[in-house]
């Protein structure tokens, strides 16, 4: 919006000067001596002028003789009246030359009001399709969590992330992941690389997965499939047992697999809303015991997490937790296999790999348990 504004500042200006320009130019306009200031017979025009040669739009409005800011000033009225299709008429073009320009100026205005409107019409239109997206979830989430009880602090977390999910993220890339790979498989590899880069603000760069898989035409398929996430410190990213559907890269925080299942995760909910009373005493009560639970294997900035589940269509091994404010980028099963499929040797690969991280982390998980038995 600001753009346009000092756009339209600046088209209006240069199309005023010109227009003040033209006038001065004009054929039929005389110099100033020359030329009566007032419509005026011709015996009594000052140095024997001819009124009938005052009839360019500055002499027909009395603008001889004025200062220049006055003569700006009124063409600069000229001109937007003119582009915004306004026209009043009270300073019109007289001459030739003045008509041939007003009509140029007409067809510009014409023109840009019309591409103006459009652009408008279809930004506004495209935000309401969002904000509509939006308030179907946020409805639908009210009534549901009115449904189960859900409490209020539980209800308001879950909102606030919905919230920040739809508004921060670039829904174009999901909604349009199609279109926008053909038009990367019809671009040079520079320029790809550019414009892959520029993609979810280059979060992907600092993920190990896309360092070590980075073939061009492998990565212009993969990135515009994801979509950024956020968890809140000692949030549940998926729990032991689940059905596997999601891949994450984490780009900020810390993570953690532990061996914390569902019922588990219940029991500690039920306890913390048996013993607190008050919705956010309760939230704080879960937070707390989840806090307590010690993570096996640390994943750091860049890991993957949860890939051998999706790649073999197995439950979730792990449960895993965060243990700080997290970020992640997330890649859905059926687009991860779609894209595997395409690629057979960075499938085989990427397969090999997950393999070695989940013996990394089960190992992990053996050293962990002896020595709480202290073995």
């Amino acid at each position: 919006l600001f753009k346009f504004i000092v756009g339209a500042i600046v088209f209006s200006h240069i199309a005023g000067c010109l227009w003040y320009v033209v006038g001065e130019l004009s054929e039929s306009m005389p110099s100033a001596e020359q030329c009566c200031t007032e419509h005026l017979t011709a015996p009594e025009c000052p140095d024997g002028g001819e009124p009938d040669k005052c009839d360019s739009w500055i002499g027909m409005n009395y603008l001889f003789g004025k200062p220049i800011i006055s003569r700006f000033f009124t063409a600069l009225y000229w001109s937007v009246t003119t582009l915004t299709t306004v026209g009043y008429g009270d300073v019109s073009a007289y001459t030739d030359l003045e008509k041939i320009f007003a009509v140029l100026m007409m067809i510009c205005g014409v023109l840009g009001y019309s591409t103006v409107l459009g652009t408008v019409s279809s930004t506004l239109l495209s935000q309401d399709q969002r904000l509509q997206m939006l308030e179907s979830k946020l409805v639908t989430l009210a009534y549901f969590s009115k449904t189960i009880g859900l409490k209020y602090e539980e209800y308001r977390r879950i909102r606030r992330h919905i919230e920040q999910k739809y508004l921060d993220q670039h829904r174009w890339l999901q909604s349009g992941g199609g279109n926008l790979q053909a038009l990367l498989s019809e671009l040079p590899v520079g320029m790809r690389s550019t414009l892959l880069s520029r993609m979810h603000r280059g979060k992907h760069a600092t993920v190990d997965f896309f360092r070590l898989y980075s073939d061009s035409d492998f990565v212009a398929f993969v990135i515009p499939c994801l979509a950024t996430d956020y968890f809140d410190k000692f949030a549940v990213c998926y729990v032991k047992g689940d059905y596997a559907e999601r891949i994450f890269f984490l780009v900020t925080g810390q993570a953690g697999y532990t061996d914390v299942s569902l019922p588990e995760m219940e029991r500690t909910t039920t306890r913390c809303h048996t013993d607190e009373k008050g919705g956010q005493a309760q939230w704080f009560q879960i937070v707390r015991k989840l806090a307590e639970v010690e993570p096996f294997h640390v994943l750091e900035e860049g890991s993957t997490l949860g890939e051998l589940e999706v790649l073999l269509n197995i439950p979730r091994r792990f449960s895993c937790l965060t243990y700080s404010k997290t970020e992640v980028l997330v890649l859905r099963k059926k687009d991860c296999l779609r894209i595997l499929a395409e690629f057979p040797q960075i499938a085989s690969k990427v397969y090999k790999r997950a393999r070695e991280d989940y013996e990394v982390a089960k190992q992990a998980r053996i050293d962990s348990h002896h020595l709480e038995n202290g073995e």
